[in-house]
């Protein structure tokens, strides 16, 4: 079940809340009510609900259906959860009303220095300029900035208005039959340090966003931010993550791809292996594989069930290529759905698995070969892959220089096409007639995964 935390805003003149309201006879009274939806497992931390402080940025609807903006108001408490607040009249036209909360020294900033006081400007126009900054942890206590936005006419009295925070939040825990695991770490990589407190409204449907808004230019930062499990519950990592939007399939390349990395400690796996090793789950749509948007007021639940091997020993090797074990036991796959719920939606106590962790193995990642021909008779030049995907296929391509390159035409693999579980490939290699040497990759790749080999070849001297 879920509970509602209702606040009720009476809208009526006074003067002394929004010095943009002149006349008495220019205002309307209208009640507005908020609802911050919460679930009730796992218990929401106090910050997500709070609110302590309502601005209201008014604007115009054209006849085009062009918003601009009017007149800004600031809603102050008046006794418990109730708040009062000024709204113009506006010759009695439709008003989009956009409420921010827990945002007044953003809104200000925002007005700081212009003359205009952004009258007239469009809506999207102004709204991306309302920006949080976060380089660290979200503090858990913090209140989170909040947006709605609701519509109003000359014959509005009361109406209701849904407060989306501008976070997602990362839920992470063991299944019940893992007991002998235990979950010490959670590593966040490739989030965004700027997120927008307004969303896009062409981004929100059903009271909920389908879509990311993150800030004109943010680019996710790689360097992962680290969360440490509290002993004293090693199976489940709540009400601690908290990250801003952001957009997936930026570049095409899976290492930029927002993503956590869990430390799990065991003994199951023998002297041989550390007492933790790490595993990597991506965001993506368990049907079609593609990478989900990050959204705001989305709970991300990932509910571990199944870990069939050793991970890796640095949480950073997922995100170094050129390491020889990358991809080694691959840590996958969550998945976290695009059916993810928001928080109103009681989405701490619906099952997300990971399933089977699957690996894919390659025999070296370096080939280095000296200017001579390299054909089917040579004995330095085969590539085993091996992988445990018994039903996704894997496929191989070679390419010079960089990802975007056309392939060279020195280097090629065979056979070529898609594959299942292992296959032995040859690197066919032209003999370099050249003085200098040449380096080409070959990319071994199969569902969300991928793995390079890097191929050098000498110079004929």
């Amino acid at each position: 079940m879920n509970r509602k935390y209702i606040v009720y805003i009476a809208v009526f003149s006074l003067l002394a809340i929004n010095s943009c309201l002149r006349e008495p006879d220019d205002e309307k009274k209208v009640v507005i009510r908020l609802s911050i939806p919460e679930a009730d497992l796992p218990m929401t931390r106090s910050g997500e609900n709070l609110i302590n402080t309502i601005d209201v940025l008014a604007f115009k609807i054209e006849d085009d259906g062009t918003e601009t903006f009017l007149y800004r108001s600031e809603a102050t408490r008046s006794s418990g959860a109730n708040y009062t607040v000024g709204v113009r009249r506006n010759n009695y036209a439709d008003q989009r009303l956009v409420l921010i909360a827990n945002a007044r020294s953003q809104i200000a900033e925002l007005f700081n220095g212009r003359a205009d006081r952004w009258v007239g400007h469009e809506k999207e126009l102004m709204l991306r300029n309302l920006t949080v900054e976060l380089t660290n942890h979200w503090d858990v206590a913090a209140p989170h900035p909040m947006w709605s936005e609701v519509t109003i006419n000359s014959s509005t009295t009361s109406i209701t208005a849904r407060m989306m925070r501008m976070t997602a939040k990362i839920n992470v825990q063991l299944g019940s039959g893992l007991g002998a695991f235990q979950l010490r770490s959670v590593h966040v990589y490739n989030r965004n340090t700027l997120g927008r407190i307004a969303p896009n409204s062409n981004n929100i449907a059903d009271e909920k966003a389908h879509k990311a808004t993150p800030p004109t230019g943010a680019t996710p930062t790689r360097q992962r931010l680290d969360y440490v499990v509290p002993p004293a519950t090693p199976h489940a990592f709540w009400d601690a993550i908290y990250i801003f939007e952001t957009a997936a399939n930026r570049t095409n390349d899976f290492l930029d791809e927002t993503c956590i990395v869990v430390g799990i400690e065991t003994a199951v796996w023998g002297a041989n292996y550390p007492p933790i090793t790490y595993y990597r789950i991506d965001f993506i749509n368990a049907t079609t594989g593609a990478y989900l948007d990050i959204l705001r007021n989305h709970l991300y639940a990932v509910n571990i069930t199944q870990i069939n091997g050793p991970g890796v020993t640095d949480p950073n090797d997922p995100f170094n290529p050129d390491n020889p074990d990358f991809g080694f036991r691959v840590k996958q796959y969550n998945l976290v759905t695009d059916d993810v719920r928001p928080w109103d939606m009681g989405a701490g106590s619906g099952d997300r698995d990971i399933g089977e962790v699957y690996y894919l193995n390659i025999n070296q990642s370096v080939f280095q070969f000296d200017a001579a021909e390299r054909n089917a008779s040579s004995i330095d030049n085969l590539l085993t892959v091996e992988t445990n995907f018994s039903n996704l296929s894997w496929a191989v391509s070679a390419t010079q220089l960089s990802e975007t390159t056309l392939s060279p035409d020195w280097l090629r693999v065979e056979p070529q096409g898609r594959f299942n579980m292992m296959t032995s490939l040859r690197l066919r290699v032209d003999a370099n007639p050249n003085l200098t040497a040449r380096t080409a990759w070959v990319h071994v790749k199969t569902g969300s995964w991928a793995k390079t080999v890097r191929v050098v070849q000498a110079g004929r001297n």
